[in-house]
């Protein structure tokens, strides 16, 4: 074929190339290789979770609508006023199989939340849903949750090291990190330093100005924040407080 939508060489949109998805996995090398490790990966977690005596149970996409945290797409059908509702996630069907006697269940599920996008989420996207029952510790869901983990970063190609995966309770969490799932990269702890701020006013999130009887100040760390400029301290507390979401800062 003379005319092709584009070649390796050509600048085009990313819109463009969606349009043509067909033709930029056949000549993209690196989209062609994710699609083999998202197989991999997929053949990995199934294969371990199967080890650690789970079962795979696929579920109806189609379902009563069901009150949970986001919105549902719904579905019409032939009957008037009728629809079905796609799953935000196989919530009521794994609690289900529990009672019906399949202790541990998993799928690798489609679920559907009609939602504004974010960084971690989209309208349509595949979770690795499990549930096990006669659960005695903590210990028992992360052990095989690890070994899932570690089994799909190796057939993507990562390495990680052996020992085992930190183990840390809520109230470690948020003590530590103000948030239960911190990422340990950057290692920034939270330090209570409300002693450093007596008799000082400071913002509350509650609106307020004035610190009260009783309040803990606490923060953090920010290697080389001191030499910055006003302007530029101003600027990073802005897109802090827009992409996480502090109120006071």
């Amino acid at each position: 074929c003379i005319n092709t939508p584009f070649n390796k060489d050509t600048q085009v949109t990313e819109e463009y190339r969606l349009r043509h998805r067909y033709f930029d996995i056949r000549t993209n090398q690196q989209l062609y290789r994710n699609l083999e490790i998202r197989d991999r990966v997929t053949f990995g977690i199934r294969e371990e979770l199967r080890r650690c005596g789970f079962m795979d149970v696929e579920t109806p996409l189609l379902f009563k609508s069901t009150a949970e945290g986001a919105r549902e797409f719904v579905v019409p059908t032939r009957n008037p006023g009728k629809f079905y509702a796609l799953p935000q996630s196989p919530q009521q069907y794994k609690q289900l199989l529990m009672a019906s006697g399949v202790d541990r269940y998993y799928q690798i599920a489609k679920c559907f939340r009609d939602e504004s996008g974010r960084a971690d989420r989209q309208p349509e996207f595949t979770q690795v849903d499990l549930e096990m029952a006669f659960v005695s510790t903590p210990e028992d869901v992360m052990a095989p949750v690890e070994r899932v983990i570690r089994r799909a970063w190796h057939d993507a190609g990562h390495v990680l090291p052996e020992q085992p995966f930190p183990r840390m309770s809520y109230k470690d969490a948020m003590g530590r990190f103000g948030i239960d799932k911190p990422d340990m990269r950057f290692g920034w702890e939270l330090e209570t330093v409300t002693d450093a701020f007596r008799g000082v006013s400071l913002p509350r999130a509650d609106g307020e100005t004035h610190t009260r009887s009783g309040d803990v100040v606490r923060g953090f760390t920010i290697p080389g924040a001191g030499a910055m400029s006003n302007a530029a301290r101003d600027r990073m507390l802005k897109h802090l407080e827009l992409s996480a979401g502090c109120k006071v800062l």
